[in-house]
């Protein structure tokens, strides 16, 4: 609740993630991620998906792993500030967020959660590739993303208030 009174004088240009050092470097050829790298990601990826129930919908089974596969091309060329490959975030969030709600919807979602953001990646391509449930979890958190810090306050009320509605419908 007192979050938001240090966050008014903030410049309007700044989203969230900016503000909380988040930013990539793209286009640089020495970014593609060693085989190390990959097995060391794919190794979190099925640890992960061994603390989830297995699904009798293969559809749904796979998802994370198609999510997985999608994200780490769709940031195949973006590292994080520390130089870790950028699907190192989605991941981390993965596993966060899957001991709050363990479901492969929810997995695949957070690893998708940057890709309507920093990639080429459109909702309608995310729609068909994963469904109406994937992506509307994944514009959800898109949209929280671009809140501006130092809007007005009515603005700031409204975004709020579209997210509990969105979280509520989930």
């Amino acid at each position: 609740y007192g979050a938001m009174d240090g966050l008014a004088g903030l410049s309007e240009e700044r989203t969230l993630l900016e503000e909380a050092e988040l930013t990539l470097r793209t286009g640089e050829k020495d970014l593609v991620l060693s085989e190390a790298e990959r097995a060391s990601l794919t190794n979190r990826l099925e640890r992960l998906l061994k603390r989830l129930p297995t699904e009798r919908d293969p559809e749904v089974e796979n998802l994370p792993r198609r999510a997985f596969e999608f994200a780490l091309n769709a940031h195949a060329v973006q590292k994080r500030v520390s130089g870790e490959p950028y699907i190192s975030h989605p991941l981390t969030v993965a596993e966060i967020v899957t001991d709050l709600v363990p479901d492969r919807v929810t997995l695949a979602a957070c690893l998708l959660h940057d890709v309507l953001e920093d990639t080429q990646t459109n909702a309608d391509h995310l729609r068909d590739e994963f469904g109406e449930e994937v992506a509307f979890l994944v514009e959800g958190v898109t949209n929280v993303s671009r809140i501006r810090l130092g809007m007005q306050h009515e603005k700031q009320v409204e975004n709020l208030r579209r997210l509990l509605v969105a979280t509520a419908k989930d």
